[in-house]
């Protein structure tokens, strides 16, 4: 990662600060503590649209509201069109209204400020270990007493090293392969079967790409050969001490594979969604046939349900700009962000893991990251032509 074209985050709005590495420590301790159930779901959410608030109001006292105008800009639509899907098709909850503001506000507060890398890794190493010895401690994943399934593990492990690696790239630290291989381990013992692969995927694109190139060279591509082989030799060591976890997660996907019931649910609400000009614009009710039925509050696929609850303006808008986010970093050759989205893109079509979830901090981050470069570059020049008059 030796280029650094323009710093997604330009340096001149970037600064190191405190009180925003308060804030992801606040969250963090947050986010554990409501999922080891210390405490409850309700007050853990409550507490995050607080932190939320907080950051996008220190952004636009300390870095002016133009600046944060995209990102509000779309919390308004979103929230707008989710009050019409209250209204239409009863799939939201009223109080899901204020959750666009916790996530979405910690995006907004990454966007203006950097935080201490050092602080990043060694939170995520926490994380990490944490998660390691919680599930050895207590004999397998299955006796945690968690607020949510073994799957928010690998989730968990997926959004801080997210912000390990964002934190690298701005502090021109290279992505190592050492993280990725922890948090495969963490998600092999955790048995979740989209933990595992979204690692694995992360794990394939660092070997395919070394995040200051363009092309695939021959050089790299035996260094590749080696690291994996140094990959498989490290995992067959954790292997023989962590056994019973390694052959649970293959039991796991002999029993469920890849599809389980998703592929049904799919098909059943897209089904219901061509039915009516109602439902395709503005959201179909999860409801109806014995399977949207029974998961009517997780369709298992993350854009599903934002059009289920927001409807095709917010789905289509952030399809956009998932688009353009690719476009600008191809035209920065900026991998690691590319790798990133590809990453969340592909673990969304999983679970309901954005659009009101922890992970929208890194969705939202990384697709609006273009809109405050462009920002930025276009204030500097503005200065510049100050400067020459």
């Amino acid at each position: 990662m030796a280029d650094k074209p323009n710093l997604v985050l330009t340096k001149q709005k970037m600064s190191i600060g405190i009180f925003p590495s308060i804030i992801l420590v606040t969250y963090a301790f947050v986010d554990l503590i409501r999922l080891f159930e210390v405490v409850s779901v309700v007050l853990g959410n409550f507490i995050f649209v607080v932190l939320g608030l907080i950051s996008i109001i220190y952004s636009v006292l300390k870095n002016g509201i133009r600046r944060q105008l995209p990102i509000i800009y779309f919390i308004w639509i979103y929230t707008f069109f989710g009050a019409l899907g209250i209204l239409l098709n009863g799939n939201m909850e009223l109080q899901e209204l204020i959750w666009p503001f916790a996530f979405m506000g910690v995006a907004t507060l990454f966007l203006n400020f950097t935080i201490n890398y050092k602080l990043t890794r060694v939170l995520y190493y926490f994380v990490v270990i944490l998660f390691i010895s919680s599930i050895i401690l207590s004999n397998g994943v299955d006796n945690l007493n968690m607020s949510s399934s073994r799957n928010a593990i690998g989730l968990t492990v997926l959004i801080y090293f997210s912000i390990y690696a964002i934190s690298g790239y701005i502090h021109n630290r290279n992505l190592t392969i050492y993280p990725i291989i922890m948090g495969l381990i963490v998600s092999t013992m955790a048995i979740g079967r989209s933990g595992i692969l979204v690692f694995l995927v992360i794990l394939f694109l660092f070997l395919l790409f070394s995040f200051n190139r363009k092309k695939l060279n021959i050089t790299f591509f035996f260094k590749s050969i080696f690291v994996g082989a140094f990959v498989v030799i490290i995992l067959s060591i954790f292997y023989n001490f962590l056994e019973i976890y390694f052959t649970s997660a293959i039991i796991n996907y002999e029993n469920r594979g890849l599809e389980s019931l998703r592929t049904l649910i799919w098909t059943d609400y897209l089904n219901k969604t061509f039915t009516s000009a109602g439902y395709f614009l503005f959201g179909a009710p999860i409801s109806g046939t014995f399977i949207l039925e029974r998961f009517s509050q997780n369709l298992h696929n993350s854009f599903l349900m934002l059009h289920a609850k927001y409807g095709i303006v917010p789905f289509i808008i952030v399809i956009l700009l998932v688009i353009k986010a690719f476009f600008h970093f191809k035209k920065e050759n900026n991998l690691l962000y590319s790798m990133l989205l590809i990453t969340l893109l592909f673990r969304m079509q999983f679970d309901y893991t954005n659009f009101n979830a922890q992970l929208d901090i890194i969705l939202f981050y990384i697709i609006f990251s273009p809109y405050m470069s462009i920002h930025d570059d276009n204030k500097n020049r503005r200065v510049g032509k100050v400067k020459e008059l």
